[in-house]
């Protein structure tokens, strides 16, 4: 609770956290977690100064002056942060794997295409390049959800005992993204394909569905390919 005496201290050290986090980059909530910290440290470091004999003013500035600039402290948080933000996407695009391997499943099995055309490859007119797309496909699925397992794993509990490992998360993520949006595009051209050549055979709902899914997931896997570098 801040008291007439105090609220120069207070001011002192909120003044300079409001510097730190116009530098900060990152979600929000751990962002807070940072600055509350910072401010439970600064709070303490300005109270033992004040306690010495230094009027609150001079305990907050000299309380400050040890935590040092607000933009190299914000600094250095940076990999947190970055480690943080690649988990979160990480989470996101391994969630989505099977609810878009569902929803593509569903698409097919309601256009009855597994039952005409076991592969895209076989459809009329497809040209022979499409015999390659849902290998590719299926490995960029395994792909994807392997490196956000990893990304998942990487910036867990794990980092207790091996604090490196958080550095294998950001990349991950990446990694992730990058496969992830390999598989919705290979998907979306397929459906293009079949849209020109044979629309009648599609079933349009779960179809709807499943390019929604596909191109919502696309656009934030393109996100989430610049965003763990960009904190």
């Amino acid at each position: 609770m801040r008291t007439p005496e105090s609220q120069p201290l207070v001011c002192g050290i909120d003044d300079y956290l409001a510097h730190v986090a116009d530098h900060l980059r990152g979600p929000r909530r751990a962002r807070a977690a940072i600055l509350a910290e910072l401010r439970a440290g600064l709070l303490d470091a300005a109270e033992a100064r004040r306690q010495a004999g230094l009027t609150p003013a001079a305990a907050s500035q000299a309380a400050t002056g040890e935590f040092g600039d607000p933009m190299q402290l914000a600094a250095a948080f940076r990999g947190e942060l970055r480690t943080v933000k690649a988990r979160r996407i990480a989470i996101v695009l391994l969630v989505s794997a099977p609810l878009i391997a569902l929803a593509w499943t569903a698409a097919a099995v309601g256009s009855h295409l597994g039952a005409d055309h076991a592969l895209p490859s076989h459809w009329p007119g497809a040209p022979r390049a499409w015999q390659f797309a849902l290998p590719l496909a299926a490995v960029g699925l395994v792909a994807g959800a392997s490196a956000a397992a990893v990304a998942v794993v990487a910036s867990g509990r794990i980092t207790r005992w091996f604090p490196g490992s958080a550095r294998l998360a950001p990349a991950s993520a990446i990694a992730a993204g990058i496969a992830a949006a390999t598989v919705d595009v290979i998907l979306l051209l397929l459906l293009t394909r079949q849209l020109a050549s044979a629309p009648a055979t599609l079933d349009a709902t779960p179809v709807t569905i499943a390019a929604l899914a596909s191109t919502t997931r696309l656009l934030f896997a393109r996100q989430a390919v610049r965003r763990p570098r960009a904190v």
